[in-house]
Protein backbone atom coordinates (compact mmCIF):
# COMPACT_ATOMS: atom_id res chain seq x y z
CA UNK A 1 0.00 0.00 0.00
CA UNK A 2 1.38 3.62 -0.99
CA UNK A 3 1.93 6.69 1.22
CA UNK A 4 -1.56 8.22 -0.17
CA UNK A 5 -3.67 5.06 -0.10
CA UNK A 6 -2.18 4.68 3.61
CA UNK A 7 -3.13 7.97 4.58
CA UNK A 8 -6.37 7.76 3.05
CA UNK A 9 -7.39 4.94 5.30
CA UNK A 10 -6.38 6.69 8.46
CA UNK A 11 -8.39 9.47 7.65
CA UNK A 12 -11.44 7.61 6.49
CA UNK A 13 -10.74 5.11 9.83
CA UNK A 14 -10.96 8.46 11.87
CA UNK A 15 -14.47 9.20 10.44
CA UNK A 16 -15.59 5.72 11.13
CA UNK A 17 -15.30 5.96 14.67
CA UNK A 18 -17.66 8.50 14.46
CA UNK A 19 -20.27 5.86 14.18
CA UNK A 20 -21.10 3.75 16.17
CA UNK A 21 -23.05 1.26 14.86
CA UNK A 22 -22.28 -1.11 11.97
CA UNK A 23 -24.81 0.01 9.95
CA UNK A 24 -23.79 3.36 10.21
CA UNK A 25 -20.27 2.73 9.30
CA UNK A 26 -21.01 1.15 6.44
CA UNK A 27 -23.48 3.67 4.85
CA UNK A 28 -20.96 5.67 5.48
CA UNK A 29 -18.24 3.84 3.30
CA UNK A 30 -21.27 3.05 0.71
CA UNK A 31 -21.04 6.67 0.17
CA UNK A 32 -17.34 7.39 0.14
CA UNK A 33 -17.16 4.65 -2.52
CA UNK A 34 -19.79 5.66 -4.49
CA UNK A 35 -21.67 2.02 -4.55
CA UNK A 36 -18.74 0.24 -6.64
CA UNK A 37 -19.55 -3.36 -4.56
CA UNK A 38 -15.67 -4.03 -5.22
CA UNK A 39 -14.24 -1.38 -4.02
CA UNK A 40 -16.43 -1.65 -1.35
CA UNK A 41 -15.23 -4.90 -0.43
CA UNK A 42 -11.88 -4.56 -0.49
CA UNK A 43 -11.91 -1.50 1.83
CA UNK A 44 -13.73 -3.55 4.24
CA UNK A 45 -10.47 -6.12 4.16
CA UNK A 46 -7.90 -3.14 4.32
CA UNK A 47 -9.69 -1.72 7.62
CA UNK A 48 -8.96 -2.75 11.06
CA UNK A 49 -11.05 -5.66 12.33
CA UNK A 50 -12.34 -3.23 15.38
CA UNK A 51 -14.70 -1.96 12.61
CA UNK A 52 -16.06 -5.38 11.09
CA UNK A 53 -14.64 -7.76 13.51
CA UNK A 54 -17.29 -10.42 12.82
CA UNK A 55 -18.40 -10.91 9.01
CA UNK A 56 -19.75 -13.67 9.76
CA UNK A 57 -22.31 -13.94 12.37
CA UNK A 58 -23.15 -10.41 13.00
CA UNK A 59 -26.63 -10.04 11.28
CA UNK A 60 -26.50 -6.66 11.18
CA UNK A 61 -23.38 -6.68 8.86
CA UNK A 62 -24.99 -9.46 6.23
CA UNK A 63 -28.34 -7.73 6.24
CA UNK A 64 -26.67 -4.69 5.54
CA UNK A 65 -24.46 -6.08 2.41
CA UNK A 66 -27.83 -8.55 1.34
CA UNK A 67 -29.86 -5.00 0.66
CA UNK A 68 -27.20 -3.84 -0.93
CA UNK A 69 -25.97 -6.27 -3.37
CA UNK A 70 -29.35 -6.65 -4.31
CA UNK A 71 -29.66 -2.88 -5.20
CA UNK A 72 -26.69 -3.17 -6.87
CA UNK A 73 -28.48 -6.04 -9.12
CA UNK A 74 -31.10 -4.38 -9.01
CA UNK A 75 -29.45 -0.75 -10.54
CA UNK A 76 -27.40 -2.85 -13.01
CA UNK A 77 -31.37 -4.49 -14.14
CA UNK A 78 -32.54 -1.47 -15.21
CA UNK A 79 -29.88 0.09 -16.75
CA UNK A 80 -29.31 -2.44 -19.22
CA UNK A 81 -30.39 -1.13 -22.27
CA UNK A 82 -32.66 -4.45 -23.22
CA UNK A 83 -34.79 -3.62 -20.20
CA UNK A 84 -35.18 0.00 -21.35
CA UNK A 85 -35.40 -0.69 -25.56
CA UNK A 86 -38.81 -3.00 -23.76
CA UNK A 87 -40.40 -0.61 -21.36
CA UNK A 88 -39.70 2.29 -24.65
CA UNK A 89 -41.81 -0.51 -27.36
CA UNK A 90 -45.17 -0.07 -27.82
CA UNK A 91 -45.61 -3.68 -25.90
CA UNK A 92 -44.68 -1.82 -22.73
CA UNK A 93 -47.46 -3.06 -20.54
CA UNK A 94 -47.28 -7.09 -21.79
CA UNK A 95 -43.75 -7.11 -20.79
CA UNK A 96 -44.72 -6.11 -17.26
CA UNK A 97 -47.51 -8.39 -16.94
CA UNK A 98 -45.12 -11.49 -18.02
CA UNK A 99 -42.60 -10.33 -15.80
CA UNK A 100 -44.86 -10.13 -13.05
CA UNK A 101 -46.44 -13.13 -13.74
CA UNK A 102 -43.24 -15.31 -13.73
CA UNK A 103 -41.76 -13.80 -10.83
CA UNK A 104 -45.21 -14.20 -8.70
CA UNK A 105 -45.07 -17.99 -10.66
CA UNK A 106 -41.93 -18.82 -8.65
CA UNK A 107 -43.54 -17.58 -5.15
CA UNK A 108 -46.76 -19.72 -5.77
CA UNK A 109 -44.67 -22.18 -6.42
CA UNK A 110 -41.94 -21.67 -3.19
CA UNK A 111 -45.59 -21.67 -1.11
CA UNK A 112 -46.77 -24.49 -2.54
CA UNK A 113 -43.58 -27.19 -2.28
CA UNK A 114 -44.16 -27.14 1.67
CA UNK A 115 -47.11 -28.91 3.69
CA UNK A 116 -50.35 -26.91 5.19
CA UNK A 117 -49.14 -28.67 8.43
CA UNK A 118 -45.64 -26.96 7.83
CA UNK A 119 -46.89 -23.39 6.81
CA UNK A 120 -49.21 -22.76 9.48
CA UNK A 121 -46.93 -23.76 12.29
CA UNK A 122 -45.47 -20.71 13.35
CA UNK A 123 -43.45 -23.34 16.26
CA UNK A 124 -41.08 -24.51 13.39
CA UNK A 125 -38.20 -22.20 12.05
CA UNK A 126 -36.84 -22.46 9.04
CA UNK A 127 -34.17 -24.82 9.04
CA UNK A 128 -37.11 -27.11 10.82
CA UNK A 129 -38.64 -26.95 7.80
CA UNK A 130 -36.16 -26.92 4.86
CA UNK A 131 -34.14 -29.91 6.68
CA UNK A 132 -36.57 -32.34 7.91
CA UNK A 133 -37.72 -35.44 6.52
CA UNK A 134 -40.98 -35.13 6.45
CA UNK A 135 -41.76 -34.81 3.29
CA UNK A 136 -42.13 -31.33 2.56
CA UNK A 137 -39.78 -31.15 -0.57
CA UNK A 138 -40.71 -34.83 -2.13
CA UNK A 139 -42.30 -32.38 -4.67
CA UNK A 140 -38.71 -31.96 -5.79
CA UNK A 141 -38.11 -35.72 -6.53
CA UNK A 142 -41.70 -35.49 -8.96
CA UNK A 143 -39.42 -33.72 -11.46
CA UNK A 144 -42.69 -30.73 -12.03
CA UNK A 145 -40.60 -28.25 -9.80
CA UNK A 146 -39.05 -24.89 -11.51
CA UNK A 147 -36.91 -24.27 -8.89
CA UNK A 148 -34.31 -26.21 -7.38
CA UNK A 149 -33.84 -26.52 -3.77
CA UNK A 150 -31.73 -23.86 -3.04
CA UNK A 151 -34.47 -21.23 -4.85
CA UNK A 152 -37.70 -22.68 -2.94
CA UNK A 153 -35.47 -22.03 0.34
CA UNK A 154 -34.31 -18.48 -0.44
CA UNK A 155 -37.49 -17.60 -2.29
CA UNK A 156 -39.48 -18.45 1.26
CA UNK A 157 -37.11 -16.91 3.50
CA UNK A 158 -36.93 -13.19 1.34
CA UNK A 159 -40.88 -13.12 1.70
CA UNK A 160 -41.11 -14.02 5.47
CA UNK A 161 -39.30 -10.42 5.71
CA UNK A 162 -37.75 -11.12 8.75
CA UNK A 163 -35.73 -14.39 8.45
CA UNK A 164 -32.40 -12.36 7.29
CA UNK A 165 -32.90 -9.37 9.94
CA UNK A 166 -32.83 -12.73 12.66
CA UNK A 167 -30.15 -14.80 11.08
CA UNK A 168 -26.84 -14.37 9.12
CA UNK A 169 -25.81 -15.02 6.06
CA UNK A 170 -21.99 -15.00 4.79
CA UNK A 171 -22.75 -15.52 0.61
CA UNK A 172 -24.94 -12.22 0.81
CA UNK A 173 -21.31 -10.40 1.96
CA UNK A 174 -19.02 -12.87 -0.13
CA UNK A 175 -21.32 -13.50 -2.99
CA UNK A 176 -22.36 -10.57 -5.06
CA UNK A 177 -24.71 -12.40 -6.64
CA UNK A 178 -25.70 -15.26 -4.62
CA UNK A 179 -28.94 -16.83 -4.33
CA UNK A 180 -30.39 -14.76 -1.68
CA UNK A 181 -29.35 -11.41 -3.19
CA UNK A 182 -30.57 -12.70 -6.52
CA UNK A 183 -34.00 -13.54 -4.78
CA UNK A 184 -33.87 -10.41 -2.57
CA UNK A 185 -33.19 -8.10 -6.32
CA UNK A 186 -36.15 -10.02 -8.29
CA UNK A 187 -39.11 -10.98 -5.38
CA UNK A 188 -38.72 -7.64 -3.52
CA UNK A 189 -37.33 -4.81 -5.71
CA UNK A 190 -38.19 -5.64 -9.14
CA UNK A 191 -41.34 -6.81 -8.04
CA UNK A 192 -42.01 -3.55 -6.50
CA UNK A 193 -40.59 -1.50 -9.60
CA UNK A 194 -42.70 -3.06 -12.05
CA UNK A 195 -45.45 -2.97 -10.28
CA UNK A 196 -44.86 0.68 -9.82
CA UNK A 197 -44.44 0.71 -13.77
CA UNK A 198 -47.97 -1.09 -14.30
CA UNK A 199 -49.74 1.42 -11.92
CA UNK A 200 -48.11 4.24 -13.44
CA UNK A 201 -48.95 3.06 -17.12
CA UNK A 202 -52.87 2.86 -15.95
CA UNK A 203 -52.74 6.27 -13.97
CA UNK A 204 -51.67 7.86 -17.33
CA UNK A 205 -54.10 6.16 -19.10
CA UNK A 206 -56.56 7.30 -16.85
CA UNK A 207 -55.06 10.92 -17.13
CA UNK A 208 -57.34 13.63 -19.31
CA UNK A 209 -55.20 16.34 -20.49
CA UNK A 210 -56.58 19.20 -18.52
CA UNK A 211 -55.31 16.78 -15.52
CA UNK A 212 -51.84 16.28 -17.12
CA UNK A 213 -51.93 20.38 -17.33
CA UNK A 214 -52.75 21.01 -14.10
CA UNK A 215 -50.28 18.40 -12.55
CA UNK A 216 -47.62 19.88 -14.64
CA UNK A 217 -48.71 23.81 -13.16
CA UNK A 218 -48.50 22.94 -10.21
CA UNK A 219 -44.99 20.34 -9.90
CA UNK A 220 -43.18 22.12 -13.12
CA UNK A 221 -45.14 25.94 -13.50
CA UNK A 222 -43.42 26.42 -16.67
CA UNK A 223 -44.86 26.47 -19.84
CA UNK A 224 -44.01 23.93 -22.93
CA UNK A 225 -43.38 24.59 -26.47
CA UNK A 226 -45.54 22.79 -28.68
CA UNK A 227 -43.02 19.93 -29.47
CA UNK A 228 -42.51 19.11 -25.68
CA UNK A 229 -46.26 19.23 -25.27
CA UNK A 230 -46.64 16.54 -27.48
CA UNK A 231 -43.58 14.44 -25.99
CA UNK A 232 -45.64 14.95 -22.53
CA UNK A 233 -48.87 14.09 -24.20
CA UNK A 234 -47.55 10.67 -25.87
CA UNK A 235 -46.44 9.75 -22.66
CA UNK A 236 -49.65 9.73 -21.08
CA UNK A 237 -51.16 7.75 -24.54
CA UNK A 238 -52.41 10.87 -26.41
CA UNK A 239 -52.24 10.85 -30.30
CA UNK A 240 -51.92 14.76 -30.10
CA UNK A 241 -49.91 17.61 -28.10
CA UNK A 242 -52.11 20.73 -29.24
CA UNK A 243 -54.06 20.49 -26.50
CA UNK A 244 -52.45 19.93 -24.00
CA UNK A 245 -50.16 22.60 -24.84
CA UNK A 246 -53.01 25.40 -24.91
CA UNK A 247 -53.87 23.84 -21.45
CA UNK A 248 -50.17 24.04 -20.03
CA UNK A 249 -49.72 27.88 -20.89
CA UNK A 250 -53.43 28.57 -19.66
CA UNK A 251 -53.27 26.63 -16.46
CA UNK A 252 -49.51 27.88 -15.42
CA UNK A 253 -50.79 31.13 -14.33
CA UNK A 254 -52.04 30.91 -10.97
CA UNK A 255 -55.19 33.68 -11.77
CA UNK A 256 -56.37 31.33 -14.21
CA UNK A 257 -56.10 28.05 -11.94
CA UNK A 258 -58.32 30.28 -9.31
CA UNK A 259 -60.18 32.37 -10.96
CA UNK A 260 -63.87 32.54 -12.23
CA UNK A 261 -64.60 30.73 -15.06
CA UNK A 262 -67.63 32.31 -16.29
CA UNK A 263 -70.08 29.96 -15.42
CA UNK A 264 -71.06 27.69 -12.27
CA UNK A 265 -70.49 24.62 -14.15
CA UNK A 266 -66.79 25.44 -15.35
CA UNK A 267 -66.16 26.02 -12.02
CA UNK A 268 -67.35 23.28 -10.41
CA UNK A 269 -65.46 21.45 -13.01
CA UNK A 270 -62.25 22.99 -12.64
CA UNK A 271 -62.81 22.41 -8.83
CA UNK A 272 -63.35 18.79 -9.74
CA UNK A 273 -60.14 18.70 -11.47
CA UNK A 274 -58.01 20.02 -9.23
CA UNK A 275 -59.26 18.10 -6.34
CA UNK A 276 -58.70 14.92 -8.64
CA UNK A 277 -54.71 15.64 -8.52
CA UNK A 278 -54.15 16.28 -5.01
CA UNK A 279 -52.72 12.63 -4.34
CA UNK A 280 -49.94 13.38 -7.19
CA UNK A 281 -48.79 16.35 -5.79
CA UNK A 282 -45.91 16.57 -2.73
CA UNK A 283 -46.98 18.76 0.44
CA UNK A 284 -45.68 22.20 -0.91
CA UNK A 285 -47.48 21.81 -4.50
CA UNK A 286 -50.47 20.32 -2.56
CA UNK A 287 -50.38 23.44 0.13
CA UNK A 288 -50.34 25.59 -3.21
CA UNK A 289 -53.63 23.63 -4.61
CA UNK A 290 -55.66 23.67 -1.47
CA UNK A 291 -54.85 28.00 -1.29
CA UNK A 292 -56.58 27.88 -5.15
CA UNK A 293 -59.39 25.80 -4.20
CA UNK A 294 -60.22 27.91 -1.00
CA UNK A 295 -60.49 30.83 -3.17
CA UNK A 296 -62.38 28.89 -6.34
CA UNK A 297 -64.73 28.06 -3.63
CA UNK A 298 -65.20 31.46 -2.12
CA UNK A 299 -65.72 32.30 -6.08
CA UNK A 300 -68.48 29.54 -6.40
CA UNK A 301 -70.32 30.22 -3.02
CA UNK A 302 -70.32 34.65 -3.26
CA UNK A 303 -71.08 34.34 -7.31
CA UNK A 304 -73.16 31.54 -7.96
CA UNK A 305 -75.10 30.16 -4.73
Amino acid sequence: MDTRNKLNLLELEKELCKHPTVTQKLDYLKKKQEGNPDTLHSLILELPSKHFPDKTNNVEFTYWFLIYNAEVCFKNHISNQQFKNKLKSGLKEQYLRKELKEIEAREKEAINSITTETSTNANLDHETIYNSDKGFFDYMASGKNKLSKAEVIETLRILDGNYYKKKPTTHSYRVIRSTEVLTYFRHILLKNHLQFLLSELKIKERLSLKEIAIIHAYKVGKSLTQKEAKTLAKEYGWASGHKLYQYVNYFISRTNRKGDEGTLVKNKNKQKIIEGILHFLNNEEKNSAMDDLAILANIIKTKYN
